[in-house]
């Protein structure tokens, strides 16, 4: 199910297993723990990956051009949008790497809702940049989805970890029982080709910063 409330689904006794942002890791870290997270087939094996900075072909920010980007963002004088506003990957990475500079601006971002839809705003022109996850884009192209041929990849921020797969906090069987089955699992169809096993310090540390 997806639940806004992590804490009364975990309750329910209807949550063993979930996929989810780091960022929500980090804030329900009293309730749940990471275990791993996925690798696909175009990713590092060291359970981090980046976001790609992407801008519409007729803008004026070209390849290589992220630090001229960055500073028109700064400046206010870039439509960004973002999937959630609370999204490592698609907002908040930026805010990150940005810092204080548009601390007040980017809570006025529209979401989009979804990566996908994010790439779509940049297309149809209603926005000027969008950042998507790596493993995102690279599933976009592999698709061959139509009119991407429009988009530019300016560059890309910096490396986080990839989302991980939570389990409830407090049941280390559990825990144990989610690693031995991932440990024999892939889905070369889905371009999954294994996992990334960490502590859940892995995560928590890197998104309390």
């Amino acid at each position: 199910p997806n639940c806004y409330d992590p804490q009364t689904l975990v309750a329910s006794g209807a949550f063993t297993l979930a996929y989810c942002c780091g960022v929500e890791a980090y804030r329900y870290r009293h309730i749940v723990e990471p275990v791993a997270t996925p690798i696909y087939w175009h990713s590092t094996q060291d359970g981090l990956y980046r976001s790609v900075v992407l801008t519409h072909e007729t803008s004026r920010w070209g390849a290589e051009a992220l630090e001229s980007l960055y500073q028109d963002i700064v400046s206010g004088h870039v439509r960004v949008a973002v999937n959630q506003r609370y999204s490592w990957s698609g907002c908040l990475i930026v805010v990150q790497e940005l810092g204080s500079a548009i601390r007040q601006n980017w809570r006025h971002w529209p979401e989009t809702g979804s990566h996908l839809n994010s790439l779509q705003w940049l297309i149809d022109g209603k926005a000027d940049a969008v950042f998507l996850d790596e493993t995102s884009w690279a599933m976009i192209k592999r698709a061959k989805l139509a009119d991407l041929d429009r988009v530019r990849v300016v560059g890309h921020t910096g490396s986080m970890p990839r989302c991980p797969i939570v389990v409830p906090k407090g049941y280390p069987f559990l825990r144990r029982g989610v690693e031995t089955v991932l440990k024999s699992t892939s889905a070369s169809s889905l371009g999954l080709t294994g996992f990334y096993f960490a502590e859940p310090d892995f995560w928590i540390d890197r998104f309390a910063n």
